[in-house]
């Protein structure tokens, strides 16, 4: 494993601002400041990064200790000398202090003053120069003014960002999940496996010796502590009914800490959490942010977007310790979204950060900050809002707390502490061919790869997966050892889910600034075209095309079902069919759903009007293969659950003509123990040659960590 980038009572700070002798851990002094001051005035006046472009956590460390930023171009040469001296890798080559710096900048912009006055005064080309100069100083008045507070602690009065000092907790358990601390700051209840089964734990965090809190049988997870210590909530997942979010049925118990057995509190809810000084408990059901009153046990929908689907994507809602305000993820496009605070009174909302992944949103114990998981700067790292900055309508002041290696999720802060877990977990783009099980791992990454599908002739692997704070959608050769080729180059814009129209083009959801929609993208070129505008995966997720693009397959959220439209002409009527996951033959005329009431449906779209051919499974996903040679058949295969968290991709046939069917009870395993796969999407497709392409997660180690205030 990579090291914790920040060591045990180091102060964290933000990577693209920090001086390489901190990065290196030497000793520090002013000039460290003095870096951070230069990097700030280089971005004012090129308009770009200076070393923080989007590159990762090991590309920024890189950049800082290493590489350059780019020249300043039509900035007067004084003035880049400034910079420059200020963002010296070497401290002694720097200014010593604030008040250096200051002075330099003083200096400039009064050594231009009269030089711009006489350029404004001559030709055209004199005045465009002035402007330039004119523009910079501006620039450096404004730093310097800034630069001068700080220097002389003349600041304007604001709370102080607080430093926090980091240890590793270790608890002597295998993978420790899901950290909550105890009101007092002095016990930590945590989630880990006890005979397979994820339970809850309890510790001190002073002498770590945990003792086992829960033993349910369908297990605990995501505890929560009761403001009196006395219990904590936990939540259980039933997963008799199959791991899709269709099967999962996940409920709320009441575990007290000393004696008794947990007790059903909520069914049908998840992510859990108590407000209103423990009076009322927030939590999610079926898309919507329910609050339980203890007292009453009455249960009060919460004002939320009507375009929320917590169906498929969490919404982690948070309650005020007042119970005056709750914050939740608005979901956007697939897993991403903004953070929004809600007054209760009012029904105002603010948004607190912008559209990326957000998890773990908790409130501090005084209601001033909220904490949360995201991966605003690259990887997922906590983040504190300070609700106290707020001015009206505006957003609150943001600081990350920390920047280690690996995901850093799960906060939970009590008595001057924040707990959090520190996860290192991967996803693989696999290729398995199923006669040999040999595997072929195409690409790997610590951040989400979302679809993967063959080409028509099964040589190249489409996927998107995140480029920074874009994502965008790539290809790869599925033999060769190549590496993948970026197909879209975006900036800000997500680019997910693609599925090959034809074998230049395809299509994938776009949400940018500008516009949100089915798009679709010439392979070679990268150019898009709007098919359907303000599909969202919220709205309209899962979209397929059939070869050649004739239909777009795509499952509508607000009426269950799945519309089938024509995609030359987008305006035309479309079809709608009960059941999810929409799935064509290679030669596009047949489609398969899973249906919503079990099993699996077929439908000709040759005759659209003809009754579908239902397929009795108890399995997911389902999706055809290759033409059975010398049949009029085709495969078709899904994925079945097996009972050690694994699963299974079964064969079966699908004969079209005569007595058309398919004998689900006669399918053969065509490959078993697959982890890792996602439970609610469907992710598998088979090539010509017979190969299996796959995303799966592989779950890595876990830790809780310990940020504590200095």
């Amino acid at each position: 494993d990579l090291p914790q980038l920040t060591r045990s009572d180091s102060t964290i700070g933000t990577l693209g601002y920090t001086a390489p002798e901190q990065l290196t851990g030497q000793s520090t002094t002013p000039s460290a400041d003095v870096f951070a001051a230069g990097v700030v005035l280089y971005e004012m006046l090129s308009g770009e990064r200076a070393f923080d472009r989007g590159q990762g956590l090991a590309g920024v460390i890189h950049d800082v200790l290493e590489a350059e930023p780019a020249p300043l171009v039509g900035v007067d040469a004084g003035l880049v000398s400034i910079v420059e001296r200020a963002m010296a890798k070497d401290p002694a080559r720097r200014f010593a202090d604030g008040s250096e710096l200051r002075d330099a900048l003083v200096r400039w912009r009064e050594s231009r003053a009269g030089t711009a006055a006489r350029g404004a005064a001559g030709d055209g080309a004199g005045r465009s120069k002035a402007l330039t100069v004119g523009v910079a100083a501006l620039v450096a008045a404004a730093v310097a003014t800034a630069i001068a507070l700080w220097a002389k602690g003349s600041a304007p009065e604001q709370k102080e960002a607080p430093q926090w000092a980091q240890s590793d907790l270790n608890l002597f358990v295998d993978r420790a999940e899901s950290p909550c601390l105890s009101p007092d700051g002095q016990k930590i209840a945590f989630v880990a496996e006890a005979d397979g089964v994820p339970q809850v734990y309890l510790a001190a965090v002073d002498n770590p010796e945990p003792r086992q809190l829960t033993s349910l049988e369908s297990g605990a997870i995501h505890p929560e502590w009761h403001p009196d210590s006395s219990w904590l909530l936990v939540e259980s997942v039933d997963v008799s009914g199959g791991r899709t979010a269709r099967g999962r049925r996940t409920s709320i118990w009441a575990a007290p800490v000393v004696t008794g057995e947990p007790r059903l509190l909520i069914d049908r809810a998840s992510n859990a959490s108590f407000g209103s000084k423990g009076r009322e408990v927030i939590f999610e059901r079926a898309g919507e942010v329910l609050v339980l009153d203890l007292e009453t046990e009455a249960e009060t929908t919460l004002p939320t977007p009507r375009d929320l689907v917590g169906a498929l994507f969490n919404l982690h809602p948070a309650l005020s310790p007042d119970g005056s305000r709750y914050a939740y993820v608005r979901g956007l496009l697939g897993p991403l979204g903004t953070v929004d605070l809600a007054d209760r009174a009012t029904g105002a909302v603010t948004q607190l950060a912008g559209r990326y992944r957000h998890s773990g949103l908790r409130f501090s114990p005084d209601g001033e900050q909220l904490l949360f998981s995201s991966d605003m700067g690259g990887a997922a790292n906590l983040w504190s809002a300070d609700l106290t900055s707020m001015e009206g309508d505006s957003s609150p002041r943001l600081q990350q707390l920390t920047q280690g290696a690996g995901d850093d999720i799960a906060p939970s802060m009590a008595a001057g502490r924040i707990a959090y877990q520190n996860r290192r977990d991967s996803y693989e783009l696999v290729m398995l061919d199923p006669e040999s099980g040999e595997e072929t791992i195409l690409y790997s990454t610590r951040t989400s790869i979302l679809g993967a599908r063959f080409d028509g002739q099964g040589k190249r692997v489409l996927f998107a997966a995140d480029s920074g704070p874009a994502a965008d959608v790539f290809v790869i050769d599925a033999v060769g050892g190549s590496k993948p080729r970026r197909i879209t180059r975006g900036t800000e814009e997500l680019r997910i889910f693609p599925r090959w129209v034809t074998d230049d083009a395809v299509i994938a959801y776009l949400d940018s600034p500008a516009a949100t929609g089915l798009v679709e993208i010439n392979v070679d070129t990268g150019a898009e075209e709007m098919l359907f505008e303000g599909w969202t995966m919220q709205t309209k997720p899962f979209a397929e095309s059939s070869p050649g693009g004739e239909w777009i397959a795509v499952f509508e959220t607000q009426s269950a079902s799945t519309r089938l439209f024509n995609r030359k002409d987008p305006t035309a009527e479309a079809q709608r069919f009960r059941g999810i996951g929409a799935r064509f033959t290679p030669d596009g005329r047949w489609l398969v759903l899973q249906s919503l009431m079990g099993g699996f449906e077929i439908l000709d779209t040759n005759d659209l009007t003809a009754s579908p051919i239902k397929v009795a499974s108890n399995g997911t996903q389902p999706f055809f293969g290759r033409r059975v040679e010398g049949q009029d058949a085709w495969e078709l295969l899904w994925r079945q659950e097996s009972g050690d968290d694994s699963a299974s991709v079964m064969l079966s046939t699908f004969t079209f003509a005569g007595g058309a069917g398919v004998d689900a009870s006669s399918a053969v395993a065509l490959s078993t123990g697959i982890r890792g796969l996602d439970a609610n999407i469907n992710t598998i497709d088979r090539s010509p040659d017979g190969h299996l392409v796959f995303v799966r997660f592989v779950t890595g180690s876990s830790d809780i960590w310990l940020l504590t205030k200095r």
